[in-house]
């Protein structure tokens, strides 16, 4: 099974690029084809939050008619960028979130499980889990405890180092969320968005990435005070390799067009020197 994550499109009013600098049109519609091109396809893709830049519907619709190029199926919970009440309107059609007061999804009939889980608060730049949501994501992962669970959130509960990043992190219920998940050893890892860098960590015996943009990256500096700021690094999609029998693998796949691929060996099966 393959799950392509996408996080933080940013999608802004149409024809407005992000500070003045970035065309985050252009880099979803890039992604879309990237995604389109892998070989083999996806099973499916999440986008892990910060869809929009302000949560309009004008942004929402503006990312529905590129999204829709896609050749197989996606999904997206909400991120602190996101408007809860645009993005569930404009995306009724999918039926992706239960009927309850968060925008947290499962996606089933698959080998392995996948739980998508709405850490957004209204109105702030950090995280939360409130009883309710972690009640929600106790409940499915008692549903079946026998098969493994690739789970996503928008905000990493883990410090990597960025301090103005850092400080926007999931703020609230994450003692909780590690507890929670101490219990039950068929969640594989915790997929993030948010920081726009690649990053791992060992947390509490969980496993926790972070996906890159599709568009621009947060620079990494990990002084203290240090500047928040952009970088224009390669953008990038995570691809998350799953087997029943090894479990997780995650790979980087960088957006834009590189030299090769080129043969190790030639036409006589010998390496080439």
């Amino acid at each position: 099974m393959i799950v392509v994550q996408v996080s933080d499109t940013h999608i802004k009013s149409k024809g407005k690029l992000a500070y003045n600098k970035v065309d985050i049109h252009k880099a979803l519609y890039n992604c879309v084809i990237h995604i389109n091109n892998l070989n083999p396809k996806p099973d499916l893709v999440i986008f892990t939050g910060d869809i929009t830049d302000n949560g309009t519907n004008e942004e929402y619709k503006l990312f529905k008619e590129i999204v829709k190029l896609l050749d197989v199926p996606f999904y997206a919970i909400p991120g602190n960028h996101d408007n809860a009440e645009n993005l569930k309107r404009e995306f009724e059609e999918y039926n992706w979130f239960e009927e309850n007061n968060h925008l947290s999804l499962v996606i089933e009939n698959f080998p392995i499980r996948i739980i998508g889980l709405d850490s957004s608060i209204k109105g702030e730049s950090y995280g939360g889990l409130n009883e309710e949501r972690l009640l929600w994501l106790e409940k499915q992962l008692n549903k079946f405890p026998d098969k493994k669970v690739l789970l996503f959130i928008h905000h990493p509960p883990i410090k990597i180092g960025i301090e103005h990043m850092d400080v926007q992190n999931l703020q609230i219920g994450k003692e909780c969320l590690a507890n929670l998940l101490g219990k039950y050893e068929q969640v594989l890892a915790l997929a993030c968005g948010h920081v726009h860098r690649v990053s791992t960590t060992l947390w509490n015996k969980i496993i926790v990435l972070t996906a890159a943009s599709p568009s621009h990256q947060v620079a990494l500096d990990l002084r203290k005070d240090a500047k928040a700021e952009f970088i224009m690094e390669p953008p990038s999609i995570q691809v998350h390799y799953l087997t029943e029998e090894q479990g997780l693998t995650t790979h980087t796949s960088y957006i834009g067009k590189f030299e090769g691929p080129y043969p190790f060996y030639d036409e006589k099966g010998e390496i080439i020197d």
